[in-house]
């Protein structure tokens, strides 16, 4: 999809969202200006390291990387949910450099956030990231998590520091690879959970059935799954891990952006919105 194409998307989906006008206002002059600072930064090679938004200060690898998640979150607003609970928690899973942590404090100022992430260049971010913008009742952990406890090997590329794509399939990331320390979810489950956020490159149906198995699944609320489909090596097939959620008591909603021609086992992402019955 063009770079025209999606700052009109861009746009489209502001202006349908259910903000304030002000705080639609507010938000396209941050869109205007950092929209322009990436033509900037693409036509010219000009670097950018930290940015501002709304009270938070934001430091980063690559700007590249800042306006695509700056886009996805703050614009799109992927990562949206209603609770009734001014201090709701919230698990993120796969937080990379802080981003949907910074949101999800935009949402609920008092919230409590538990994160995970295993890429140690990201890690490093993601903390000043909480430090610099005194984030109280967050907690984070540089773990990587998987079905199992102990050490894995996490695909990356090197060369991309802070890469959010970094995986337990060499498919799907870099072909570099490093050890890491994994954990187990349900380890840190202990209460109901109001919003669960699930992007963690191949990794969501083990992470999951792990929770299950545990009987911690059921005090999950709601949540947003980034379900990595046609991933080569993961063996993930989407019918059988909708119906299984389904038998958990979860309803879902479905959402994929993909503007180009579709073909045979071609790798997708897609966006698993899934929350309980309201009765």
């Amino acid at each position: 999809m063009g770079f025209l194409a999606n700052i009109l998307l861009d746009l489209a989906i502001l202006a349908q969202s259910e903000r304030k006008v002000w705080d639609k206002f507010i938000i396209s002059v941050y869109f205007f200006y950092y929209t322009t600072k990436f033509i900037f930064h693409r036509l010219f090679g000009i670097k950018f390291q930290k940015a501002y938004f709304s009270d938070y200060r934001i430091k980063f690898y690559s700007f590249r990387q800042f306006y695509y998640f700056f886009r996805t979150i703050f614009i799109h607003q992927q990562y949206q949910f209603l609770s009734s609970n001014p201090s709701p928690l919230i698990v993120d899973c796969g937080s990379n450099l802080g981003f949907s942590i910074l949101y999800f404090k935009t949402l609920y100022p008092e919230a409590r956030v538990i994160g995970f992430e295993p890429n140690p260049l990201a890690y490093k971010l993601l903390l000043e990231n909480i430090e610099q913008n005194q984030l109280k009742d967050v907690k984070i952990y540089n773990y990587a998590l998987s079905n199992q406890k102990g050490e894995l090997e996490l695909y990356l590329d090197l060369t991309k520091a802070g890469d959010e794509k970094a995986s337990f399939f060499p498919t799907y990331s870099g072909k570099d690879k490093i050890r890491v320390a994994s954990a187990l979810l349900s380890e840190y489950i202990n209460e109901s959970v109001d919003f669960l956020k699930l992007d963690v490159e191949g990794a969501e149906e083990m992470i999951l059935k792990e929770l299950a198995e545990k009987d911690k699944l059921k005090l999950v609320k709601e949540m947003i799954v980034e379900y990595h489909f046609q991933l080569q090596g993961a063996n993930l097939k989407l019918g059988e891990f909708l119906a299984w959620l389904e038998k958990q008591g979860f309803q879902y909603q479905i959402q994929a952006l993909n503007f180009q021609l579709l073909k045979a086992q071609q790798f997708q992402d897609i966006l698993i919105h899934l929350f309980r019955e309201i009765k």
